[in-house]
């Protein structure tokens, strides 16, 4: 109910305050906007000033210097705040300027009004004036042009008149002022400039970036300025408001439920609970009610009585034959979990033993030590068995890690040599390239371990284990798209299998071999860590001729 009150209220009063913080937004841009025609007007207004002054045309025809010093003076020009003028003639060519910041008296270089074609482009041609923002590198600077006038407009145009003053200091604190927000200007950068307000939400503020438009060019300038988001508050405080009234509603409705359901349903249910929680296995029968209740209850009490009786009924006719299959399967289990697990360690404690000895042997001490580190690995090996076990119903977490499928094997090529014996001739990959899979460091060596003794009982005369690595694409399953995969093959040339068995060769507890010489376990386990590590196995096999396991990892390369 609240969820959907919620949803209800998002979609019409929410609606409505997202409405009005977009128009408040749309008003303080008009502003904006309006306070930076204000300024442009101003400008304007001293070059139509200027350009309808009779002294202004009567220097246009003369250019009398004292023109200059009482109307043009820095005084002057700082009293009106103008940092640019430019007297034209009617050839376009100046005859008065004066390019410098009334502020900071620093000289402006303003390219556009040196150039006589640019310059030109800002000159009125189908009206007396124009007035626009001009891009320099000082920043955005008003500037307004007027045909030189007498009072009355009379006689030909004398000239032009140009006025500019920097969008900067005083025209930015005045239009502060007149907003009542902290304005800056912002250089934008010119492959992303933008000819639309620019509108960055928080969850607080909006940031506005309104780009200053200047004549004949794209706009290189921002107006920012930051406005606390008042509407969206008001709007939030008013949801919070709705959901806390319609919580508490909702709170009062399913508390009087809850009295309600206690009353006349819950009673009910945790009385025949509690038989339930009473009736055990030695003592089916005394918890026997027959309810003459007359509502669903009721009727939910009488079933449960005839399903004690029937419980009662099948226990009697049970007992005996289901003690003889629990007895049956345990013992079943039993031996086949004594007979692997004896010759999973033994396989183990051959190695151990074996590197003792040849620790006892050792003609240095890095032998020495070396020998003994093998003995421990494969002793902690064997303590981590019962682990090993989970790989094929996926429930041992593992702990994966980038992998080179070469050095581990060329790091395993004693342990190897050691666990095939004598009779059996280990041949590891020629070349030493870098085969990088993402895998469990500890159960890819199991795997790996687990195979070379399959290897080894299928040569009872002896023989030849190969390894082989290579890449390859590979498509692992029917949604997937081929993907870089390393494959690693350990081949025989054993007694080999038969169609039957392979079928059944992953099968978990499936052996050829007799109680205590194998579990079953090493290829379902193999099957179980590939298929967690996100590949696949696969298995070829010909009587007299040997088998092939394959193991196809994805590369740590396709990610």
């Amino acid at each position: 109910m609240l969820v959907g009150s919620g949803a209800l209220y998002l979609l019409t009063v929410g609606q409505t305050f997202d409405h009005l913080e977009r128009q408040q937004e749309q008003v303080e841009i008009d502003r904006i906007q309006a306070a930076l025609g204000m300024e442009l007007a101003s400008v304007l207004y001293i070059a139509e000033d200027f350009g309808h002054w009779d002294l202004t045309y009567e220097f246009a025809q003369t250019r009398a210097a004292d023109y200059l010093e009482a109307n043009l003076s820095s005084g002057e020009t700082e009293f009106i705040k103008i940092d640019v003028i430019l007297f034209l003639d009617t050839n376009n060519q100046p005859f008065f300027t004066l390019k410098r910041s009334y502020q900071t008296k620093e000289v402006l270089e303003i390219e556009a009004l040196e150039i006589p074609e640019q310059r030109a482009k800002l000159l009125p041609q189908s009206s007396d004036e124009i007035a626009g923002v001009l891009t320099t590198r000082h920043g955005p600077l008003l500037i307004a042009a007027h045909q030189i006038l007498d009072s009355q407009s009379n006689g030909p145009p004398r000239g032009f008149v140009i006025f500019g003053r920097l969008l900067m200091g005083d025209v930015i604190k005045q239009m502060s002022e007149l907003t009542r927000h902290q304005i800056e200007i912002v250089n934008i950068d010119e492959s992303d400039a933008k000819t639309t307000p620019v509108l960055n939400r928080s969850g607080t503020t909006t940031q506005y970036r309104i780009p200053i438009q200047p004549l004949g060019s794209p706009p290189l300038h921002f107006i920012q300025f930051t406005t606390a988001r008042t509407i969206k508050e008001q709007g939030d405080r008013t949801f919070y408001g709705f959901i806390t009234a319609m919580a508490a509603v909702f709170i009062i409705i399913t508390w009087a439920s809850r009295l309600l359901f206690i009353r006349y349903v819950a009673t009910g249910l945790l009385k025949l609970d509690r038989r339930m929680k009473a009736t055990t296995e030695n003592d089916l029968k005394s918890n026997l009610t027959h309810s003459e209740r007359p509502d669903e209850i009721g009727d939910l009490e009488r079933s449960f009585d005839a399903m004690i009786e029937r419980l009662h009924e099948y226990q009697v006719l049970n007992t005996e034959t289901n003690q003889q299959l629990r007895q049956s399967e345990k013992l079943n289990a039993l031996g086949q979990l004594t007979g692997g697990i004896a010759h999973d360690f033994n396989n183990l404690l051959l190695v151990v033993n074996g590197n003792i000895e040849l620790a006892q042997q050792a003609a240095t001490p890095e032998q020495f030590t070396q020998y003994l580190d093998r003995a421990l690995t494969a002793s902690n090996k064997a303590s981590k068995l019962i682990q090993y076990l989970l790989a094929y119903v996926q429930k041992h977490p593992f702990q994966t890690q980038n992998v080179d499928l070469g050095e581990l094997l060329t790091n395993m090529e004693d342990l190897l040599q050691s666990t095939l014996g004598d009779r059996i001739r280990l041949v590891l990959p020629e070349s030493k390239g870098s085969w990088i899979v993402m895998s469990d460091l500890n159960q890819l060596e199991t795997a790996i371990l687990n195979l070379a003794i399959n290897a080894r009982d299928a040569l009872p005369d002896g023989g030849r284990v190969n390894f082989e690595i290579s890449e390859k694409e590979h498509k692992f399953s029917a949604t997937d798209s081929p993907r870089n995969s390393v494959v690693l093959e350990i081949s025989d040339n054993g007694v080999g299998m038969d169609d039957e068995i392979i079928a059944h060769a992953f099968d978990p507890f499936f052996t050829t071999k007799p109680i205590g010489k194998g579990s079953g376990l090493g290829l379902s386990m193999v099957h179980g860590f590939v298929r967690q590590s996100g590949g696949e196995v696969s298995l070829s096999s010909t009587i007299g001729k040997g088998t092939t396991v394959s193991l196809i990892l994805p590369s740590a390369s396709s990610g």
